[in-house]
């Protein structure tokens, strides 16, 4: 009876993680944006990378991370970093919502250089 209720105990568990990573799945793809824009600063905080990011038109800047993501295949971030300056003019490709009690902000995807 044990082995029972052990079984379906880990299925339980195997199908709320198969949500969860669904969700999360489902959130990145249902939110990407792509927008040109100026990298107006940059700052490290405990280890994360963030961004400032000014969509072309706006006159206030939005804060982005850059971070890895698996359903995006993304695993270049230290190459974004390296590869941005600030000043410059960009074609950005994120995704995210910024969700301030849980500190979560959009995630750069991408970023391909504007001739000027």
């Amino acid at each position: 009876m044990r082995d029972n209720s052990s079984c379906i105990m880990m299925v339980i568990w195997g199908v709320v993680i198969g949500i969860l990573l669904l969700a999360t799945a489902i959130v990145g793809w249902s939110t990407q944006k792509v927008f040109d824009g100026t990298l107006t600063k940059t700052y490290v905080d405990r280890g994360n990378t963030y961004f400032v990011l000014t969509e072309d038109g706006q006159t206030t800047g939005v804060v982005y991370e850059n971070e890895d993501a698996w359903f995006f295949l993304k695993w270049n971030s230290g190459d974004i970093l390296r590869d941005l300056n600030v000043g410059e003019r960009y074609s950005f490709h994120v995704y995210g919502w910024r969700v301030p009690f849980l500190s979560w902000y959009p995630n750069i995807i991408s970023a391909t250089p504007l001739d000027q």
